[in-house]
């Protein structure tokens, strides 16, 4: 189209100067010559090449990419900052009774599945099980602090919970069973070294929490059930019976209490009955 714009406008230039046809035509050659050369034109076809999205002088690049390559767009998963804050939590039942150092266990196994790391840990809820509970409160925070500031110590005598008491039998009570709270000692002033009280003295009583100060309470009675485990053709021994009761009354949130073997055999016994308590 240019080109042939161009003939024409030489055709009447060259016709009104009064130019010669042999002139013309030398001229017409030439431009004709330099637009194949050129390659075309880029102005109403495909052939010629123009300015792409994001070129000088062309359209801008589509939203969520560049020359430094893609980046996400709106809505695209992102890592979830670190915590910030510390919480606190509970874990147990009526039914558990861990020891201190299994819920420890649980406690920090939980705070660092939340990207925190384990800072302070109580227990509480009495199971009749040396060094046991029934439930752990636990503070978890970001590694790195801040931290809380630790709770101030109780006076003698005051609790929050049963776990702030303990049964303790002393000389100075004449090997009376007393109680006492966690921020007392345990032992009285004056004990005498290497002397040793009963312990029945503080059976069936708990140390309890009444009113914010530790007082002496009575344990309710268990509550049990009779079980029986074995047969006619099994034989073992009573160790072995045991192990098996024990488990048994655990599986149930459970105390053994009491066992005995029935029907001897070569190895032992064929059966072995025995109580699961609930204290």
């Amino acid at each position: 189209m240019r080109f042939r714009s161009l003939s024409l406008a030489c055709l009447a230039v060259f016709t009104i100067a009064g130019a010669g046809c042999d002139d013309l035509q030398e001229i017409l050659d030439a431009a004709r010559a330099a637009h194949d050369k050129g390659g075309g034109s880029t102005s109403g076809g495909t052939a010629g090449t123009g300015a792409g999205p994001g070129a000088p002088g062309g359209p801008p690049p589509p939203p969520g990419t560049g020359a430094g390559g893609s980046s996400a767009g709106p809505g695209a998963p992102g890592t979830p900052p670190p915590p910030t804050a510390c919480v606190t939590r509970e874990q147990g039942s009526i039914s558990s009774c861990k020891t201190t150092y299994t819920w420890k266990s649980y406690a920090s196994d939980d705070c660092q599945q939340s990207g925190m790391i384990l800072i302070d840990y109580s227990l509480h809820g009495d199971c009749n099980a040396k060094d046991s509970a029934q439930f752990v409160s636990y503070t978890c925070c970001p590694n790195g602090g801040p931290y809380p500031p630790p709770p101030p110590p109780l006076p003698p005598g005051a609790c929050n919970t049963d776990a702030d008491c303990r049964l303790v039998v002393g000389l100075c009570t004449k090997c009376a069973c007393t109680v006492r709270s966690t921020s007392e000692s345990p032992v009285c002033d004056g004990d005498l070294p290497g002397q040793q009280c009963s312990p029945d003295s503080c059976a069936n009583k708990a140390a309890l929490c009444t009113a914010g100060r530790c007082a002496m309470g009575t344990k309710p009675p268990p509550v049990c059930e009779a079980r029986k485990q074995g047969g006619g053709t099994a034989c073992k021994s009573l160790s072995d019976w045991k192990a098996l009761a024990d488990n048994d009354c655990t599986k149930s949130g459970l105390q053994l209490q009491g066992y005995s073997g029935v029907g001897d055999c070569a190895g032992g016994s064929q059966y072995v009955t025995y109580s699961c308590c609930k204290y």
